[in-house]
């Protein structure tokens, strides 16, 4: 199962994937998974943990769907200050400014879940 908040990503990534009947694509919100209690083996998610408006609803989510002995695995960047390419990418080019940061949104992002 591949789930993300914004639907057209997921389009996206299916393209760049190719069939594989094993995966199974769904819109979801990570601080509230349309799945049962205890139904996955592994909860992974790349990058999005940090976007998580409310980080221990997330953390919960991802608990409440996995089975015992289950792992939750994710990754995040570090500070923006220690990060060289975010950090780059985050200031305004000369001749551009910019009237918000882009860590402001309150979006959820990515989460990928995966059963094995």
């Amino acid at each position: 199962m591949v789930t993300d908040l914004n639907q057209p990503m997921l389009d996206y990534a299916a393209t760049r994937q190719g069939f594989d009947g094993r995966i199974q694509w769904q819109q979801a919100d990570a601080l509230g998974l349309p799945f049962e209690d205890a139904s996955f083996d592994v909860v992974c998610c790349q990058f999005g943990a940090m976007f998580f408006p409310d980080r221990a609803a997330g953390y919960a989510e991802a608990r409440r769907v996995l089975r015992l002995g289950g792992r939750f695995v994710f990754s995040v960047w570090d500070r923006i200050e220690e990060n060289a390419f975010a950090d780059a990418v985050t200031k305004p080019s000369p001749g551009c400014s910019r009237t918000t940061p882009l860590d402001s949104s309150p979006a959820r992002r990515t989460v990928i879940t995966m059963s094995h």
